[in-house]
């Protein structure tokens, strides 16, 4: 169940342009701890932490 809803929030999370998509990806973490799920919020911010990266060009 908690792996539907870590696909449900990355899913959700994927507009346009890096910028949006870095500032989604880390409103899902925030919206995932505060429900409890640590795991979905670390993989979320591991998600927007390479959306700076490719933004980088690395």
């Amino acid at each position: 169940m908690l792996q539907h809803a870590n696909r449900k929030a990355v899913s959700k999370a994927r507009p346009e342009t890096p910028q949006m998509r870095r500032t989604e990806y880390l409103k899902a973490a925030m919206d995932c701890l505060k429900k409890g799920q640590k795991t979905a919020a670390e993989a979320l911010f591991s998600c927007a932490v390479f959306e700076n990266v490719k933004a980088w060009g690395f």
